[in-house]
């Protein structure tokens, strides 16, 4: 990990009411169940993956464009990737 202080005056745009993904893991073989997450804080969206899936899920933040959606990986990442990645 490195830290490093950074001008906090070069953010050019902000998200104030961000979509979340639940990635539900539901066996070792990648098969997920992903669920979108709206009107939620992120403390609320990781609550909830616990609540639902124990250890087995991953979560990422959409970054929405006009013709594509981009995953931000918070927790984890994508469970086709690699089967033994959780949280």
């Amino acid at each position: 990990m490195r830290a490093t202080l950074i001008d906090e005056r070069d953010v050019t745009e902000e998200i104030h009411d961000a979509v979340f993904r639940v990635w539900g893991h539901l066996n070792g073989d990648g098969a997920v169940a992903v669920y979108e997450m709206e009107g939620a804080s992120l403390v609320e969206t990781i609550d909830w993956a616990r609540a639902n899936f124990r250890e087995a899920w991953s979560l990422s933040a959409d970054i929405r464009g006009s013709d594509r959606v981009t995953a931000v990986w918070l927790v984890g990442s994508d469970p086709s990737d690699r089967a033994d990645r959780s949280v």
